[in-house]
């Protein structure tokens, strides 16, 4: 059985928002294979969701919950995207509130952690924006522009804008 796509999170088993279970889906009542790592946002607690019942929002729509409540720059987003994020997209698990970030007016592709070597692709808008932010310091982001290292930095969330391709980061400390 193939995956449901997902726009905004291309590859959820590789960025380990899926995982492969046994469980049965608390939604649709069925063993598919893979249950969400991450939970949903609701008045009742949902643990075991399976992507095809956040995939054709039935989910959300049982439970009235969202996978993603802040969406970066969601003002300035059409309310398609928002449902879409929101209501239709396996979202990460994080230690802090989870947030989506967005480029070109429209919502990010979620690539997992990030490593030190991503930077060196940083654009000199997100490298402002990490500043402005005192995520990082100017000095901090030129060292890790240098660096080789690939191994994932566990605290650091890649993204990837759908239309112009530019890297964004996100901070995720526990």
């Amino acid at each position: 059985m193939q995956l449901p796509k997902f726009k905004y999170n291309p590859n959820p088993i590789e960025t380990e928002c899926l995982e492969k279970s046994d469980k049965t889906c608390e939604i649709c009542n069925k063993k598919r294979g893979y249950i969400a790592t991450s939970i949903m946002l609701c008045v009742d607690t949902i643990y075991d969701i399976c992507p095809w019942c956040i995939a054709d929002g039935s989910a959300s729509k049982k439970h009235n919950g969202e996978f993603v409540v802040n969406i970066e720059n969601a003002n300035s987003l059409s309310s398609a995207i928002l449902q879409e994020i929101s209501y239709r997209t396996v979202s990460y698990p994080a230690y802090q509130e989870l947030v989506w970030l967005t480029h070109c007016n429209d919502g990010c592709e979620f690539l997992g952690h990030a490593c030190e070597q991503d930077f060196k692709f940083i654009s000199e808008e997100e490298t402002q924006r990490l500043i402005d932010e005192k995520t990082f310091t100017k000095e901090h982001i030129e060292n890790l522009k240098i660096s080789n290292d690939t191994s994932e930095l566990p605290y650091l969330l890649k993204f990837r804008c759908v239309h112009c391709n530019e890297l964004k980061f996100l901070v995720d400390f526990d």
